[in-house]
């Protein structure tokens, strides 16, 4: 009995976890160049809302850690103090970014991403 209890809490808590309607987020290609054309407007408002500013996460009144990645200003200020890709990369030394429960981490190639647009100044 308590082990179907145990799932059933578990399959409830896993219903009311941050998510969202999937949204089709950049994803960079294999050929991917990091040049200037990565913007935050053009990739990482998209990456952000898809998967990490959205309502019981990073975003709203109470976002989770105080961490707000809603705009251009938050996301530019996590990145420059350090969090976003150590928190993302899991480094060593930076908070890991624990995710959504039945959520996936982000891929190689959407942190890429985020990397390229830190690298070439975090362009609007």
């Amino acid at each position: 009995m308590s082990k179907r209890l145990l799932i059933l809490c578990f399959a409830l808590t896993a219903l009311s976890a941050c998510t969202k309607d999937k949204t089709n987020a950049p994803v960079a290609p294999q050929s991917f160049v990091c040049d200037s054309t990565v913007t935050y407007s053009v990739y990482i408002a998209p990456i952000m809302n898809a998967h990490c500013a959205v309502s019981g996460c990073h975003a709203g009144t109470y976002p989770a850690g105080g961490i707000l990645l809603s705009d251009y200003m938050d996301c530019k200020l996590q990145v420059l103090n350090s969090n976003l890709l150590g928190a993302v990369r899991h480094s060593f030394g930076s908070p890991p970014m624990p995710y959504p429960l039945g959520a996936a981490p982000l891929s190689d190639s959407t942190i890429n991403i985020i990397q390229c647009w830190s690298d070439k100044g975090l362009p609007q």
